[in-house]
């Protein structure tokens, strides 16, 4: 192979990555990588997980959910809604982030 000639494939694969893949990789991963497999479903025990940020009673959350707080809030036990606060800022001070997304994020994937 010549130098133009190599120059002109270099230049070509690196203008498309699906081009250096395939270049790089085996055919089998190529396939792969072109398929997405994709579960959707409903997930209450997830939803329940994100809500744990306006149970928290924090300010970002405590005026826009205050409606979904108050329906939902009483039917939980006394220790379970005294210790959202406490577990939602222990996860600050551990700078994990915003609880409930995060928490989700973890969980959808175990």
């Amino acid at each position: 192979m010549d130098r133009r000639t190599f120059m002109t494939t270099a230049t070509a694969l690196l203008a498309c990555p699906i081009r250096l893949a395939k270049a790089a990789l085996p055919a089998s991963a190529v396939t792969a990588m072109k398929q997405t497999s994709w579960r959707v479903g409903t997930s209450e025990g997830l939803d329940a997980a994100v809500f744990f940020d306006a149970l928290s009673g924090t300010p970002l959350y405590k005026e826009r959910y205050k409606d979904d707080v108050a329906a939902f809030a009483p039917r939980l036990p006394a220790n379970v809604r005294n210790d959202i606060p406490l577990l939602w800022q222990e996860a600050a001070d551990a700078k994990f982030g915003l609880l409930g997304p995060n928490l989700v994020l973890i969980l959808s994937v175990a």
